[in-house]
């Protein structure tokens, strides 16, 4: 059985090209993506996530510019004006990890 397509909303089109073209080499080495994967490495600062729509579709999510995904608490896009729908089942909300004072040195929004 092959890995499932992928699909992500609202992100700038060479963003979103450049995390399923991450995720697709992925695939292309073995590694089977998941609903309910945490993926924290692909952006340097932002966790992404993906969840089930169907057997065969998964939904890449990105978090806020806090890193706030959307199922957690205090999850808020005000500030970049980007929005994703939500597809399929995703966790409960959960509590917020917080907004750091600080990005990283060198990071930027999941959106570009």
């Amino acid at each position: 059985m092959g890995s499932p397509d992928i699909i992500v909303f609202d992100l700038p089109p060479p963003v979103a090209v450049h995390y399923l073209d991450r995720l697709g080499s992925r695939a292309a080495a073995g590694q089977r993506p998941a609903a309910g994967d945490l993926l924290a490495d692909l952006h340097q600062a932002y966790r992404f996530a993906l969840v089930g729509v169907t057997d065969a579709l998964l939904q890449l999510v990105w978090p806020d510019i806090c890193g706030t995904l959307p199922w957690e608490f205090g999850y808020d896009l005000t500030t970049s004006g980007l929005r994703q729908p939500l597809l399929g089942s995703w966790p409960a909300v959960t509590p917020r990890r917080g907004c750091p004072d600080v990005a990283p040195t060198g990071s930027r929004s999941p959106g570009g």
